[in-house]
């Protein structure tokens, strides 16, 4: 019997003993220990306390817990996580920065700001910075209007277009109506198309009305990207003053620009664009064809048909993709035997589409053929095929997702075990506990080099999915610990 048992965390707490809470974040044989204790400095706060959590900012099991600690123990934890954004390690940085966004403090902007200046625009800790602005918000909006006017010194290192990209995302990600003005005025004047295509974005979701005749005027911009974002932001904002310049930018020169006008259409849904869209349909870009049939299906009108079923016989497989799906948001009857059609497409992911069409109708045979899938050539359309079947939650697939859980293909089991705990049929309670027994005693392989499906799949292990989806079927949590769910279940025989 051990002389010793866990450090006692809300005694500790209870005392302020802040050396021993730092200790306790060492205690290895309990992960909850550690979490309280990192949970209990928080609240206590301090320097010493910041920097001990940033010490184990890079232990899995103590990161979040860290991360949320750091954060409410606010200004003293500032300075210390300077340091580690300034220094070299990545992932460290990538902590620092979220820990940085939970304090909520002014003080943390301009250091986040360097983030986003040091790292690329879709690197991992350019987004983690992206996302600590925002969630600072409103207090950091000054700070951030005047580094898109480029008057902040300590970011004149960092390539002015780059900053001026990334501002603009936090200021739309923010959505204050102080930077409205800004932003139109970069939209208006700024040299730099990427920082004018950014502004437009910004101001898309800001979604003031007084941006609509700015962007109208965007949609003449020299630069394509610009006019693009442009018109999708007039989409977004949903004011029907951009209709008609919407529709004339249906003939602009830029295949791109045009599925943004054509997408634009379909969200602000005016039957005044039905006509502009269906003489649009037979557009010579595939991408934009694609864009005007999805746009088409937003609109409850008879119309749209005869145009849809005709353009099931495209060349491009990616525009009978939207196609079936244009004609399944319709809901009209007629659309049914050419549904039916397209299941014997060549493509499979058209097939999968008219599958899935077909079942948002209401006609079993979507459900038939998802369920058909799961053994289909393609290991992507397998895993989507699973995936879809839970959402659909029809307790006729619990038997066939079953099998599938227990076949060769890892993500497609993975797939199949998230269905069953969405479906939340109990024959699926067995299974997946012999899933947490079992595992690795018979051969796993990860089908097929290329991989389509969500990240979540290939990042997670098969036993947190069945562990996950026994927690969603049962109420109960006793996580990958196959004896203790094994002894709940028979209790429960």
């Amino acid at each position: 019997m051990p002389l010793f048992g866990p450090p006692n965390v809300e005694k500790l707490k209870a005392k302020g003993n802040i050396n021993g809470l730092i200790k306790a974040l060492g205690y290895k044989k309990d992960p909850s220990v550690r979490q309280a204790a990192a949970e209990a400095l928080g609240k206590i706060g301090g320097t010493s306390a910041a920097n001990a959590l940033i010490d184990h900012l890079s232990s899995p099991d103590l990161q979040e817990t860290a991360i949320v600690a750091l954060g409410k123990i606010g200004v003293p934890a500032i300075k210390p996580l300077l340091r580690v954004v300034s220094g070299n390690d990545v992932d460290m940085c990538k902590y620092a920065a979220k820990a940085l966004g939970k304090t909520g403090d002014t003080l943390a902007v301009l250091p986040l700001l360097v983030v986003l200046g040091a790292y690329q625009l879709g690197s991992e800790n350019h987004k983690v910075a992206v996302e600590a602005l925002a969630e600072i918000g409103a207090p950091a909006v000054e700070e951030l209007i005047a580094a898109l006017r480029g008057e902040v010194e300590a970011l004149d290192v960092f390539d002015s277009e780059h900053m001026g990209q990334s501002v603009t995302r936090v200021l739309g990600e923010i959505g204050d109506p102080r930077a409205l003005e800004p932003l139109i005025v970069t939209l208006k004047e700024d040299p730099r198309w990427r920082v004018r295509a950014g502004a437009a974005e910004a101001l898309g979701k800001i979604g003031d009305t007084r941006a609509i005749e700015p962007l109208i005027a965007a949609l003449n911009d020299s630069s394509s990207g610009v006019r693009s974002y442009s018109a999708g932001a007039l989409g977004r904002i949903g004011d029907m003053q951009a209709v008609e310049p919407l529709i004339d930018t249906l003939n602009d020169s830029d295949g791109q620009v045009r599925s943004s006008a054509a997408s634009a259409l379909g969200t602000l849904g005016d039957t005044r664009a039905v006509e502009p869209l269906i003489s649009a349909i037979e557009d010579s870009e595939s991408w934009t064809r694609a864009a005007v049939i999805s746009a088409l299906g937003e609109f409850n009108d008879t119309r749209v048909m005869q145009p849809l079923l005709a353009a099931l016989k495209d060349s491009e497989s990616s525009v009978r993709v939207a196609t079936v799906k244009a004609l399944g948001k319709t809901g009209n009857t007629q659309a049914v035997g050419p549904l039916l059609a397209a299941l014997k497409d060549s493509e499979s992911r058209v097939r999968m589409a008219a599958a899935e069409a077909l079942w948002e109708m209401g006609d079993a045979r979507g459900i038939e053929t998802l369920v058909a899938a799961l053994g289909d050539s393609d290991p992507t359309n397998r895993l989507n095929a699973a995936l879809k079947l839970g959402e659909i939650g029809d307790e006729r697939v619990v038997t066939p997702l079953i099998e599938a859980l227990k076949g060769e293909d890892s993500d497609l089991s993975k797939a199949a075990a998230e269905a069953m705990g969405k479906i939340g049929d109990t024959r699926a309670v067995e299974p997946l506990i012999a899933e947490l027994e079992g595992f690795g005693t018979r051969p796993r392989y990860i089908i097929g080099q290329f991989y389509y499906g969500p990240s979540h799949i290939r990042k997670t292990s098969l036993k947190t999915f069945a562990s996950e989806a026994l927690k969603a079927i049962t109420g109960q949590d006793f996580g990958e610990d196959a004896t203790r769910w094994q002894q709940w279940w028979k209790k429960q025989q």
